[in-house]
């Protein structure tokens, strides 16, 4: 069965999505690329059968149950609009001064070396431009927690080594960026003065299949 969308833009445009499958994906590129995401099982159960309020707080899936449900609960970062949100968002902004990355909040550099093995920094580039950078932690923290699931002109990981970017690639499940959503990306880290001659902008074999799991 199909599912038509309308989405409204808010140049009054209307983009029409004819989605035949469970999960749909959409790259809406007029000057800027943005990367739009939804799941129909979202969309179809958010308004009457909630998983965590009211009956759905007790279904119990035979392909996913409760427990793992639970366990796999995506932190979302609240609404923009909130004050304790926004303070919590601002504590990972990352802004570029003189080439390097720095926390807007505390002004150190960023530094994603020397921590536990197998940790993994993500990253997020707002449809303002504004930097978000966290450790991933899967199932409870991910590229989509940034912004709630909310638009994005890339996603990725990155490495950093006191402020000095050493590699970043496109890479998320939730956002799947494309070529030109990371052109943009390292567009916005040239526009600020990084230094991008000898980063590496691909995975090595092992984080590549890393990622895959």
């Amino acid at each position: 069965m199909a599912i038509i969308f309308n989405f409204i833009m808010r140049n009054g445009s209307t983009v029409r999505v004819n989605s035949p499958s469970s999960t749909g994906r959409i790259t809406l590129d007029q000057n800027k690329s943005f990367v739009l995401t939804f799941n129909l099982l979202d969309i179809l159960t958010s308004k009457n059968n909630r998983l965590d309020i009211g009956e759905g707080k007790e279904v119990n899936h035979e392909r996913c149950s409760r427990s793992k449900l639970q366990q796999q609960c995506i932190r979302y970062l609240g609404p923009f609009n909130h004050e304790a949100s926004q303070a919590e968002r601002k504590a990972y902004e990352v802004v570029v001064q003189d080439g390097k990355l720095i926390f807007n909040h505390s002004g150190e550099f960023l530094h994603t070396a020397g921590g536990p093995e197998n940790v993994k920094w993500i990253f997020v580039l707002s449809t303002f431009k504004t930097l978000y950078v966290g450790l991933k932690n899967k199932g409870t923290f991910q590229h989509s927690s940034f912004l709630a699931g909310g638009a994005i002109l890339c996603a990725g990981r990155l490495e950093v080594e006191d402020g000095i970017v050493k590699a970043v690639w496109p890479h998320s499940g939730h956002y799947q960026p494309t070529v030109e959503n990371f052109q943009e990306f390292l567009s916005f880290l040239k526009e600020r003065n990084v230094d991008l001659n000898n980063v590496k902008k691909s995975p090595g074999d092992e984080e590549e299949a890393d990622s895959i799991r």
